[in-house]
């Protein structure tokens, strides 16, 4: 394979992820970074200088460092862009508004995307692909760090009308929100709290978003395109609000007085449940498995139990 992609934000957390899956794939590297300069060159030293190509410093938050970027390295033909570079800031909410700070955010965010994948459009082989980093914050509304969830929105709608125009030369283009991923931009809500909202009650590995990257830059996904694929393990899918309300009720009735409920029905009554087989319970809790098997018993008796 002689194939090459440039990769932002190459040296750390995600990016660092995607530029090792590429690798290891085969594919030459130009990752950029900014401050971690000696983390990239971990990854020339393992790889060698001509797969992995160091490109930096440039710090996104200037306009100036992107186009520097886009100058260093115009005329090289590149297979697929990955637009992983990003920041963050806490002092962009409703009572400490800083203009300044919110278009760091943005320049780097998205700004950074949409002037490299114009600017060098010349330089992406006609087949080749786009994958621009949004996040699961691009669907909500923020309490604060505003410009980040602003910056990832626009990320998406940058995907559609790239989508759009680059098809004609079957350029491919898609986007990615992760939800929390275990990364030194982790926060403590992230770490501590996502697992205990999210079904499969964890957070990812940056390789598992790389492995996405990687899917959507190859031939596997090549009708794929337009898209944002969320990698979130199902957390988006969690409404808070309902879920504390059945918590709620169960905690106000109690098991017993639920079980004694199921247990006095008979044949030809019928009962609407959440759980009624131990695939749908809550088994690691010994109550809900209770109520579970309660529910088992009443469909012997032949009670008809609605889920």
């Amino acid at each position: 394979m002689n194939k090459t992609v440039l990769v932002t934000g190459a040296s750390r957390g995600i990016g660092r992820a995607i530029a090792i899956k590429f690798l290891q794939n085969g594919y030459t590297v130009y990752g950029t970074f900014n401050e971690s300069e000696n983390k990239i060159e971990e990854l020339v030293k393992e790889y060698g200088a001509s797969k992995m190509k160091k490109m930096g410093p440039y710090n996104f938050k200037k306009i100036e460092d992107t186009n520097k970027l886009i100058e260093d390295i115009a005329g090289i033909e590149f297979d697929t862009l990955v637009l992983n570079a990003g920041t963050f800031s806490e002092n962009d909410d409703f009572i400490n508004f800083n203009l300044e700070e919110f278009n760091e955010v943005m320049n780097c965010n998205f700004y950074s995307q949409l002037l490299i994948t114009t600017k060098l459009q010349s330089y992406l082989k006609n087949g080749g692909n786009i994958v621009l980093m949004s996040s699961n914050d691009a669907y909500s509304g923020a309490f604060g760090s505003m410009s980040y969830s602003i910056s990832k929105s626009a990320v998406v709608s940058l995907m559609k009308c790239l989508c759009v125009n680059y098809g004609r030369r079957h350029i491919r283009v898609n986007s990615i929100s992760p939800g929390a991923i275990n990364t030194d931009m982790n926060t403590p809500e992230q770490e501590f709290e996502a697992p205990l909202w999210t079904p499969i009650e964890r957070i990812a590995e940056s390789y598992e978003v790389a492995n996405v990257v990687y899917f959507l830059s190859s031939a596997e996904s090549s009708f794929i395109n337009g898209e944002n694929i969320t990698i979130d393990g199902g957390y988006g899918n969690v409404s808070i609000l309902l879920k504390e309300e059945i918590e709620r009720s169960r905690k106000i009735v109690g098991y017993d007085w639920l079980n004694e409920k199921v247990a006095s029905l008979k044949k030809g009554d019928k009962v609407y449940c959440l759980d009624a087989t131990p695939e749908y319970g809550w088994i690691h809790n010994p109550l809900e498995e209770t109520y579970v098997n309660a529910h088992t018993k009443a469909i012997e008796k032949g009670v008809e139990v609605r889920r």
